[in-house]
């Protein structure tokens, strides 16, 4: 607010003067207010230590001074009068210091208040790590205990079920061949007695033919011999028939006893193989037997460290729960303490800035005196605040941008910030061209120059306006050709005089079309109007070749700024709530991966719409305001917490008190 600038309008000097006369023609009475106010404050000796002045007594001696006309000495006795005028200069003065120190002193107690805050946050979050973690090794534990008591060798135990299924069976094989061992046994026994009986019928059938045959041999009548061997043809063909029979049993028995002995050998091959089988299944259900037992000892030993670790978490627990509560506790105190201070329902504090980001800040218009003024003034409080260069990121053109740049960071001595411009960024090129502009001369012109731009104007021979030239710092800046007084076309060139845009105008002198070209004199973008309003987009590649194509401005610089930092991190765009650019990052990025802070001009004035843009969208939580006034009305109407700073230092004018110090 103006403090009493209705009043200082109203009193002239000549009230002054009026007041100085009255108190002139009235000395005793001006005398007696002098006395009155040196008997009320008796004058302390010079030679008195001077005390420190406390803010309640500065207030009480502002009130003090507030009297009638006061008369001060001077060295030579002459009665000088101050006038009650110059008393409420005096005390105005007094009362925009003690407002704007007031204004510092605020900032400093939030300042101090959200560092105390943010320690006991700090503490807050690293002993609810530590809570977490505890608790997350205790579920462990639990879980580890109740495994560890569920776990009962299932699988050891099948697999000794296995193993001993197994050997059952193998030793069922084993009884079977032993049996078989026995029955083979038996009857290799039992073959090899028919076998020696029947060898011995054999030797016998054979010494029964050698006695027949020595018989006859002995007989030396042939007469009889003769009769001998017709008595013995019988007998010995009885003979041969017994020893075909005998030596047919003989083979069977040999035989039978061959294949029982090879049966035999078999049969203790199997025994022998089962028998190691046995012994070594044996050896395993042992093992598995002792794993168990051991695996059992092992459970037992670690349920009961378990146990223990899971007594020591638990008494973590407690002491890290009230701590927290206690922190917690404090963290409320402290809400509090600032909501009540600052009269706010929720917690709003400074903007955090981190210099290890990098700070984009984003335009599309300064067509306005106060935009571009913000704009500067969110540059200059970054790079204060920080001690880093930003960047500027905008999407209009303006060839003298740049020395616009250069005029506000020289005025704000501050570093020049980096700049990418997405038309300065697309009209880029590898080979730029050398060729600058010049006007030619030519005797069918008439050239002159207007005194006050210094433009030079060239008309025909019939005086009909053909061109005018624009300089800006010497050079040629831009050309405007006319037909018929009317203009058709404007060139723009860089600061190197190389074309930089072409615009094209209608019959109705509205601009039709737009056409921007790289350094090197390729066509890169080309706008189309209708009606005053740009409602086509092309970019062009250095071919020629149409590449993209919009339909609207929000859809051509989306494409750009994604082009440029598609997947990057460790970035906080800033800009306008307002701003065409700003608005397109900020509706295409991922807004929950996405830093931004929000700029909203005359957020004072403009608070119930401030207010709706905070419902409207629960994501801006970091928020730019141009003075101290707009962050009183934002903390006095939010609805949620949320962090402002205000860029920009009041007015000299202009106080900024709580509502119960305003007068």
């Amino acid at each position: 607010m103006k403090l009493f600038s209705r009043l200082r309008k109203d009193v002239t000097e000549q009230n002054a003067r009026d007041t100085n006369a009255h108190a002139q023609s009235n000395p005793t009475e001006n005398k007696s207010n002098i006395t009155n106010n040196q008997k009320a404050e008796p004058k302390k000796p010079t030679s008195e230590p001077k005390k420190e002045t406390t803010q309640s007594e500065n207030n009480e001696k502002t009130t003090q001074t507030i009297h009638a006309p006061e008369v001060s000495e001077t060295s030579n006795g002459n009665n000088a009068v101050v006038s009650v005028h110059d008393q409420r200069v005096k005390i105005e003065k007094s009362m925009n210091n003690l407002s704007h120190e007031y204004a510092q002193l605020r900032g400093r107690l939030k300042l101090n208040l959200f560092s105390e805050r943010d320690d006991y946050q700090g503490k807050l979050n690293k002993l609810n790590k530590q809570l977490n973690d505890i608790l997350a090794n205790e579920k462990a534990v639990q879980d580890n205990i109740e495994k560890n008591k569920n776990d009962d060798d299932g699988k050891e135990k099948e697999r000794l079920a296995g193993i001993r299924a197994d050997q059952k069976h193998q030793n069922e094989l084993l009884y079977k061949y032993k049996e078989q061992q026995k029955s083979l046994a038996t009857s290799i026994e039992k073959n090899d007695k028919i076998l020696d009986k029947k060898q011995a019928e054999l030797d016998k059938n054979q010494k029964e033919e050698t006695d027949l045959s020595a018989a006859i041999k002995n007989e030396t009548d042939l007469q009889k011999m003769m009769v001998l061997m017709e008595k013995q043809k019988t007998q010995v063909e009885k003979i041969y028939k017994n020893r075909e029979k005998i030596t047919a049993e003989l083979a069977e028995a040999q035989s039978v006893l061959g294949n029982d002995k090879k049966d035999l050998n078999d049969v203790n091959i199997n025994i022998n193989e089962i028998s190691s089988t046995i012994a070594l299944l044996k050896t395993k259900i042992n093992q598995i037997e002792s794993t168990i037992k051991n695996n059992r000892s092992q459970r037992t030993s670690m349920i009961n460290q378990l146990e223990a670790s899971s007594k020591s978490n638990k008494n973590d627990i407690d002491g890290l729960k009230i701590q927290v509560k206690n922190v917690t506790d404090n963290i409320n105190y402290v809400d509090k303490y600032i909501k009540d201070v600052f009269h706010a329902a929720y917690l709003v504090r400074e903007v955090y800035l981190e210099p290890t980001k990098q700070y984009l800040v984003l335009s599309d218009s300064v067509d306005k005196e106060q935009q571009e003024t913000d704009y500067f003034d969110i540059v200059n409080y970054l790079e204060r605040k920080m001690d880093t260069t930003v960047t500027l990121v905008t999407s209009f053109y303006n060839n003298h941008f740049s020395d616009i740049i250069d005029g506000y960071t020289k005025s704000m001595n501050i570093e020049r910030p980096d700049v990418i411009n997405l038309f300065e960024n697309m009209q880029q090129s590898d080979n730029p061209s050398t060729k600058q502009v010049t006007i030619p001369e030519s005797n069918d012109w008439v050239t002159r120059t207007d005194v006050k731009t210094h433009n030079t104007l060239i008309y025909d021979q019939s005086g009909n306006l053909m061109m005018t030239v624009e300089y800006f710092n010497d050079q040629i800046d831009r050309i405007n050709y006319f037909k018929n007084s009317k203009i058709v076309k404007t060139n723009i060139y860089n600061t190197d005089g190389i074309l930089s845009s072409a615009q094209i105008f209608n019959k109705d002198q509205k601009l039709d079309e737009e056409n921007f070209y790289r350094t090197d004199g390729s066509i890169v973008i080309t706008i189309n109007y209708e009606s005053g309003v740009a409602n086509d987009f092309q970019v062009f590649d250095g071919s020629g070749l149409l590449t993209q194509d919009f339909d609207k401005k929000e859809e051509f610089v989306t494409w750009w700024i994604n082009s440029l930092y598609a997947g990057q991190s460790e970035l906080v765009f800033v800009g306008s709530s307002t701003d065409l650019l700003y608005k397109a990052v900020a509706a295409s990025r991922d807004q929950e991966k996405t830093d931004l802070i929000t700029f909203v001009e005359s957020a004072h004035s403009n608070i119930g719409r401030i207010k709706a843009l905070l419902h409207k969208e629960p994501l801006i939580n970091n928020i730019f305001v141009q003075y101290e006034r707009d962050l009183h009305s934002i903390e006095n109407t939010t609805d949620r917490d949320i962090s402002v700073s205000a860029i920009k230092t009041a007015v000299s004018d202009e106080m900024y008190l709580p509502d119960s110090l305003k007068i």
